[in-house]
């Protein structure tokens, strides 16, 4: 066995990367090289270091980004981000089940609210229909209850009730 192997072809160093990127536009292998040439330093892959070098050949530092490991080590280093991954995964489940129930409390705070306003407002309307089919409302008696604050107000005279209140 050599001091560097890959367990896998899925841990290859040509396989694609979605956080580091060789500079060629469009290339998808991950960089194996750092060139600290310029103020902005450079990644390149295997297949594209004659195309950085290539320009201006004078003052390219190449340095390897890969270090060799041993099998044992390789294989310890999978297993941790194995375990990382599974953790990762529990994490984004129970974030998923916490928002899932939120949106059922939300869901059902709602809906009682719009029955709530729904009932006043059928309220409010018997009230004017019945105003409007009545002369006489000195005795009238209703029970109007403001269900956003659960107060019941009973009036007994509406015409008094409406002096206090100013609706006249």
């Amino acid at each position: 066995m050599s001091e560097f192997q890959y367990l896998s072809e899925d841990y290859s160093p040509m396989q694609q990367s979605s956080t580091v990127t060789c500079f060629k536009e469009d290339c998808k292998n991950i960089p194996e090289y750092l060139c600290k040439c310029e103020e902005k330093r450079s990644l390149m892959c295997n297949l594209h270091i004659g195309d950085h070098i290539k320009p201006f050949p004078q003052n390219h530092m190449l340095e390897s980004i890969f270090e060799a490991v041993n099998f044992e080590t390789q294989k310890a280093l999978i297993n941790f981000l194995r375990e990382e991954k599974q953790s990762l995964n529990e994490i984004q489940s129970k974030i998923i089940e916490k928002l899932s129930m939120t949106f059922i409390e939300v869901e059902d705070y709602i809906e009682k609210e719009l029955k709530s306003i729904t009932d006043e407002v059928k309220q409010i309307d018997n009230l004017i229909e019945f105003l409007g089919n009545t002369k006489e409302v000195d005795h009238f008696y209703w029970i109007y209850t403001n269900l956003r604050d659960s107060q019941s107000v009973v009036i007994y005279n509406l015409s008094e009730y409406l002096k206090l209140t100013q609706v006249q």
